[in-house]
């Protein structure tokens, strides 16, 4: 529910390219992409969850990967976690 609603929240603020609003996949992830590191600050540990990463505001790359792909799945764009040694990143 926490990442169900905070994706509702973004979807209502994306807007494309020209600044209008909108609800193209593409301009969802934007907004998404966005927020993630202006309100998650970075901090490298032991993976915890996509909601612990919510609730403390804190992960490393794969709790902001996690959220991202945990907020385009809450809206229906497919999305999918890729580790590599000592990394992570989202394919949406």
């Amino acid at each position: 529910p926490q990442v169900r609603a905070l994706a509702r929240d973004l979807a209502a603020t994306a807007v494309s390219a020209d600044g209008n609003p909108s609800k193209h996949p593409w301009d969802l992830a934007r907004a998404f992409a966005a927020w993630i590191p202006k309100n998650i600050r970075p901090q490298i540990g032991s993976y915890t969850s996509v909601t612990t990463c919510l609730d403390t505001r804190y992960g490393d790359c794969e709790e902001m990967a996690g959220l991202f792909v945990a907020l385009c799945r809450a809206v229906n764009i497919p999305a999918r976690l890729v580790w590599a040694p000592n990394h992570a990143w989202a394919e949406f």
